[in-house]
């Protein structure tokens, strides 16, 4: 099940999903009646609803619309359907399980094997609660005749459900999220019953929100504020679901007290507890604690190329001190800040009012790796034969994801050993990892490292735009002579960082994600001597650097 935040008013997600039975008989109703007609089911998820929006009692009467969070069902998770007729249950916990059409691409709920669904005979209802629970024996009321509300019919679930304690994990933290609704039916297209369904959360949602620091760039062209907030380490058995952006989630149960209780590091070790009395958070009711609010300050700041980006996505200013910077942990440096040449894979990953620049690795994922060591045409990447080809291959994000996708599902990412370096860089527990607020490391395409070249290495050629528009297609290989040192100008902008803590630029050579061919892949090579070159080399024959960028 995928969330999503939704900010400024309440968003509703809706989706149609056909039952599907894996029985091939034609539907006949359990009791021996009539038969009844195939069943399509719409769900509507309503979201929590914010404490502020209610007022002191939790009158859902009282609910405004409001800021909230909503799901959205994939692939293997399953619901829980009853179906009452004339006061008498007819299907009992039938399990429903969200699965991927091939035909259609769109998701299908399927029954188990053997089973049947139909409805839309007189008197019944219909009732569904989410996750799937295998066994429901005495979790829903005694049936007296009269046709109760989903809250009434749950209300034994609901009275036992028990959160996980540790949420840290996605899988463990949408366990905890009981939804149940009672469903209303009309006739739909093709003879089909169409039961729509408003789930209701009946836990409660408590979301944290960690200090920020909100940088409030003076750039012209403008670019967004960008918020970074200080993560948290919880030290008891009850964890929080970690969202970007130092934002956690923790579904409590409305009628337990919950504590949690954590710290973070600010440059100095900062305690704090939050207590949730039993009774404080309604049912469908989320509340947002702000630890030590009073710490999100706003800080006014020029992004530059150049600037230092940190290990916990803060930044620091190009012309720092240098003991500050040795202070700090250095991950990257700011090489681009200009829209226009941050590709759309990266605009949304990070979402268009996220965008702000993109950020060189100090470090080599790699010191020497293969592209790949296997000969697979990948569609969608573009063969960049000509200059502007290169120059205007900036989607590094994109590249990386395609050939990446191809090798973890086809269980080959080690015959693609440049990509696999970075993908280790990005979750190896060694410190190297991105902020979550990132993208996260990626191999640049040829247009981003032209960038770097251009905008660090301070190669006056690259910034020719003659150069850039050029439809000259060469011989494989582009080469620009009477260019200075480029390497010593790159390692300037990471003079003020300890030796232990970068790697130096020298005569070297450095892997791209965009190909030349099906059996080559752009890299670029600085000489000291005043040479730059862009070459197509062999994938599976060359051995050479990796460094990865990220966008924040």
């Amino acid at each position: 099940m995928k969330l999503y935040n939704i900010y400024r008013t309440l968003h509703l997600t809706v989706l149609v999903l056909v039952v599907i039975s894996c029985s091939k008989n034609e539907p006949v109703s359990p009791d021996g009646t009539e038969p009844g007609q195939p069943v399509s089911i719409s769900i509507t998820d309503g979201g929590y609803v914010s404490a502020d929006a209610c007022n002191a009692t939790n009158d859902p009467a009282s609910r405004a619309v409001e800021n909230g969070y909503t799901t959205e069902f994939t692939e293997g998770d399953a619901c829980g359907l009853f179906v009452v007729r004339g006061g008498k249950p007819v299907y009992s916990n039938e399990k429903l399980t969200a699965e991927r059409d091939a035909a259609t691409g769109d998701l299908v709920w399927k029954t188990e094997e053997g089973t049947t669904l139909s409805g839309g005979l007189s008197d019944e209802h219909y009732y569904l609660y989410y996750p799937y629970q295998t066994d429901m024996t005495d979790k829903t009321a005694t049936l007296t005749g009269n046709a109760p509300t989903d809250a009434e019919f749950f209300a034994p679930l609901i009275a036992s459900w028990q959160p996980q304690k540790d949420q840290s994990t996605y899988a463990n933290y949408t366990k905890s999220d009981l939804m149940t609704a009672k469903g209303t039916a009309a006739k739909g297209t093709n003879n089909t019953l169409r039961l729509s369904f408003s789930m209701t959360h009946r836990m409660a949602l408590a979301v944290i929100e960690m200090p920020a620091t909100v940088y409030e760039f003076t750039n012209t062209p403008a670019i967004p504020a960008y918020t970074v907030r200080i993560p948290a380490r919880f030290q008891t058995e009850n964890l929080p679901y970690a969202l970007p952006g130092g934002v956690y989630r923790y579904v409590v149960h409305p009628a337990n007290a919950t504590k949690l209780i954590g710290s973070y590091d600010d440059g100095k070790e900062r305690g704090f507890a939050i207590e949730f009395a039993a009774g404080e958070l309604g049912s469908g009711i989320s509340k947002t604690y702000k630890v030590d609010s009073e710490r999100a300050t706003p800080q006014s700041h020029h992004l530059q190329i150049g600037d230092f980006f940190l290990a916990d996505g803060r930044l620091l200013s190009k012309d720092a001190e240098q003991s500050e910077v040795q202070a700090a942990k250095v991950i990257g440096i700011v090489f681009q800040t200009a829209s226009g040449r941050i590709g759309e894979a990266e605009k949304r990953a990070l979402g268009e009012s996220n965008v702000h620049g993109l950020v060189m690795s100090v470090r080599n994922a790699a010191a020497s790796a293969q592209w790949s060591s296997e000969t697979h045409e990948f569609e969608g990447l573009k063969n960049c034969e000509s200059k502007s080809d290169n120059y205007n291959d900036i989607s590094g994000l994109y590249n990386y994801r395609t050939v990446i996708d191809y090798a973890e599902k086809n269980g080959k990412l080690s015959s693609y050993p440049a990509f696999e370096a970075v993908a280790k860089w990005n979750a190896d527990g060694s410190g190297h990892e991105a902020p979550d607020h990132t993208t996260g490391w990626f191999l640049a395409s040829t247009g981003q490292c032209w960038d770097i070249l251009q905008n660090l290495g301070g190669y006056a050629a690259l910034a020719d735009p003659t150069e850039q528009g050029s439809t000259d297609t060469g011989n494989t290989i582009f080469s620009w002579s009477n260019q200075g040192d480029g390497p010593r100008r790159l390692n300037v902008w990471m003079e003020k960082i300890a030796n232990g803590n970068k790697d130096k630029f020298v005569s070297s050579c450095f892997w791209v994600s965009s190909e030349y061919s099906v059996n080559k892949a752009q890299c670029w090579f600085m000489e000291s001597s005043g040479y730059v070159h862009c070459i197509s080399e062999e994938k599976e024959e060359s051995s050479i650097g990796v460094r990865p960028v990220l966008a924040f």
